[in-house]
C-alpha cells in the first residue's frame, strides 16, 4: 500500500515554505451543501429523520442532498444522508463527524490517508493556491480521484463545475 502511494507522488518540488510531492492525471470533482430555499418548493416529500421523526422537504432539494451528502433546510438546520438514513445536524459534517469547511477534500483513504495536506496547482484562479485537507470520504471517490468541498448554495455549486476535470496535478505536502 505505501509503495502505491509513494509511486503516485514521485515528483518533488521544493518551495520556500514547504516541500511537495506531485503526480498528474488526477480526476478532480467538487461537492457542496445545497440550500433548500434555492429549490422549487412545489413538490414535497415526507422523510423520517433518525431520532427526530417525520419531516417534509422539497423533493428537488432531497435529491441533491442524496448526492452531495448534506443540505441546509429552510429552517436553518442541516439534513444529511448516510448509512441509508436521514440525520439532523447544526452543520454539515465530514466523515470524521466534524464540520465541513471549504477546503475539505474527500479522498480514497487507501491512496491519501486522513489528515494529509494537498495542493492542486492545476485548478483555476485562487483555488490553485489553496491548501486542502483530506478529512472526508465518498462512495465514488476511488484511486486517483479527489472531491473538494466548495461551500454552500448555488454559487458553491458553480465552483464544482469550474474545477471538475480529469487531468489535474495533485501535490502532497511533505512539510508546512
Amino acid at each position: 500500500m505505501l509503495l502505491v502511494v509513494a509511486s503516485l507522488f514521485n515528483t518533488t518540488n521544493s518551495y520556500a515554505s514547504h516541500d511537495e510531492a506531485c503526480s498528474s492525471a488526477w480526476h478532480v470533482t467538487g461537492y457542496f451543501t445545497p440550500i433548500e430555499s434555492e429549490y422549487l418548493q412545489t413538490d414535497k416529500t415526507k422523510i423520517n429523520i433518525e431520532r427526530l421523526g417525520e419531516s417534509t422537504h422539497a423533493s428537488a432539494f432531497l435529491k441533491v442532498v442524496m448526492i452531495e451528502g448534506w443540505g441546509k433546510t429552510k429552517d436553518g438546520w442541516y439534513l444529511g444522508r448516510f448509512s441509508n438514513k436521514w440525520h439532523k445536524s447544526n452543520e454539515p459534517l465530514n466523515a470524521l463527524g466534524k464540520p465541513l469547511d471549504v477546503g475539505s477534500i474527500a479522498t480514497d483513504k487507501n491512496i491519501i490517508p486522513t489528515g494529509v495536506v494537498l495542493k492542486i496547482p492545476s485548478l483555476p484562479n485562487a483555488l490553485k493556491d489553496q491548501l486542502y485537507i483530506s478529512d472526508d470520504v465518498g462512495s465514488a471517490i476511488k484511486n486517483t480521484h479527489v472531491d473538494i468541498y466548495t461551500g454552500e448554495g448555488k454559487q458553491a455549486e458553480a465552483v464544482t463545475y469550474e474545477i471538475t476535470g480529469k487531468d489535474h496535478t495533485v501535490c502532497r505536502l511533505t512539510s508546512i
